[in-house]
Order: structure tokens, then C-alpha cells, then sequence
């Protein structure tokens, strides 16, 4: 059962990671479609369980990346797509993809951030972040981003659900 749902997480982040690859967006038609295609799958494959894993799935993408979304440093569709992979993983691997996704992430901004010169302007976007989630009521600044360099964050989320199933196919990951 769980080859099965991981095969199609790995699909969906395969083809969402590289629709925002090439445009820089990942469709709503695509994510929601997955996400009840795999509350579906859940609840065929693992009964009232799988779908609970599954909703839970969804529910913890949403409550990791929403707040980066609202704040300006995180697309929708990212948010969706992290919702969607939970649907067909479950909670528990979800969890791990979602903390891999970051971490990936961070890695290749922090080099960017290195190779391209721009270590103030993170501090200075990394300060107001920080602000905003501290201080109660805070008029968030607009986020300085440059439009040209807008990372495609699905990548990421496609690469770490590559990396978890690899992990959790080894044995390193129960």
C-alpha cells in the first residue's frame, strides 16, 4: 500500500516541481485535484485510517507553510503542493518532507544568497520576518523580492519527496 501512495506523492512533487520549475507556478486545478484524489486513495487503500493519516497529511502542510505564505515568502501553490504530498503520504512522512523541503531550500538560498552578493538584503528581509512573527499587531513590510530571482520552492518539495521515500525504502526512516 504504501509503494503505491508513495509512487503517486513522488508523481505529483515530480510534476509540481517542475510546473514551477518552468513557470513559476504550480495550478490550483492540479493541487486540489490531487489532494482529494489521495484522501481518496487513502481511504480505499487504509480505510478510515489511511484517510485520517492522509487528512492529517494536508492539515500539516497547511499549518508549516501557510504562515511563510502569509507572510510574503512563500508562493500558494508551494502550500498546496506540501498539502497534496501529505494527502498521499500521510502525516508522518509529510512531516519529513516537509522539514527536508526546508532544509533544501536553505541550503541552496544560503549558496545564492553567497554567490549573488545580496547577504544584507536577506538580513534586512530575514529581520522584518522575524518582527512580524514576534510582535503582536506588526504592520508587516512589503517583502523586497526581486522578481527575477523568485525561487521555484516546489523543487524542493519534489526532491525531498524523492529523498524520504529513498530513506523510508532503506530502513533509515520508520
Amino acid at each position: 500500500m504504501n509503494e503505491t501512495l508513495n509512487s503517486a506523492a513522488f508523481a505529483i512533487g515530480l510534476f509540481g516541481g517542475v510546473h514551477d520549475l518552468l513557470t513559476r507556478r504550480i495550478p490550483n486545478w492540479f493541487t486540489f485535484s490531487a489532494i482529494g484524489l489521495g484522501l481518496g486513495a487513502q481511504l480505499w487503500l487504509g480505510g478510515w485510517a489511511g484517510l485520517l493519516s492522509g487528512f492529517l497529511g494536508v492539515a500539516l502542510g497547511f499549518a508549516l507553510f501557510f504562515p511563510i505564505y502569509a507572510t510574503g515568502y512563500m508562493g500558494a501553490g508551494d502550500v498546496k503542493l506540501q498539502m497534496a504530498v501529505g494527502a498521499w503520504m500521510g502525516w508522518w512522512l509529510a512531516l519529513h518532507v516537509a522539514l527536508g523541503a526546508v532544509m533544501i531550500g536553505g541550503a541552496f538560498a544560503f549558496f545564492e544568497v553567497i554567490f549573488r552578493g545580496r547577504l544584507r538584503a536577506v538580513f534586512q528581509n530575514g529581520y522584518s520576518f522575524l518582527r512580524a512573527l514576534l510582535v503582536p499587531g506588526l504592520v508587516v513590510e512589503n517583502l523586497r523580492v526581486d522578481q527575477n530571482r523568485k525561487f521555484a520552492f516546489g523543487v524542493c518539495i519534489a526532491v525531498a519527496v524523492g529523498l524520504v521515500i529513498f530513506l523510508e525504502h532503506s530502513g533509515r526512516l520508520t
